[in-house]
């Protein structure tokens, strides 16, 4: 039963455009954007459909934040 359990801890957790869009607080559009110019990239389904990693995500928010510090001379 503790190895279900730890597998299921491991399992990759995608999220659709729409959620990942949600979750770093911007549109479809800029999410697109973000990725046209290299900041986030994704996931694609068979079906040709972006999924993406919470790991993305987050990555792409420090980044944000790292260079947004920078900008403001902190």
């Amino acid at each position: 039963m503790n190895e279900i359990i730890e597998h299921e801890s491991e399992r990759l957790i995608l999220l659709t455009a729409k959620e990942a869009a949600r979750y770093l607080r911007v549109s479809l559009s800029t999410l697109h954007r973000m990725e046209r110019n290299g900041w986030i990239t994704s996931f694609r389904t068979p079906g040709g459909h972006r999924r993406y990693t919470l790991q993305m995500l987050n990555a792409c928010l420090a980044r944000s934040t790292e260079l947004t510090s920078r900008d403001d001379g902190h």
